[in-house]
């Protein structure tokens, strides 16, 4: 996975277990809590920074390891989720 190995070691799938257990609730909640119509606007402006700045780090993180796939969706994400913010 991240070592560029054909062999995924327990480490990496540890690593990517924990990566999605904090991605698939903030990014379900980022993605749908600013269509919700009832929903107040600063829990959902509150959450879509929050994700942006956890995209920010993803951002930071894949320059680091020259991983330009991870770094170009995060910041298209940091787009994504700061537009939003700022639109609602």
């Amino acid at each position: 996975m991240f070592s560029g190995s054909r062999h995924v070691a327990g480490g990496e799938r540890f690593f990517a277990n924990m990566y999605a257990a904090r991605a698939i609730p903030l990014g379900v909640l980022a993605g749908v809590l600013p269509f919700i119509v009832f929903a107040d606007q600063w829990p959902t402006k509150v959450l879509l920074v929050a994700a942006a700045l956890v995209q920010v780090v993803d951002a930071v993180i894949g320059a680091g390891k020259r991983e330009w796939g991870m770094t170009g969706g995060a910041a298209a994400a940091v787009v994504v989720h700061g537009l939003t913010a700022w639109l609602i």
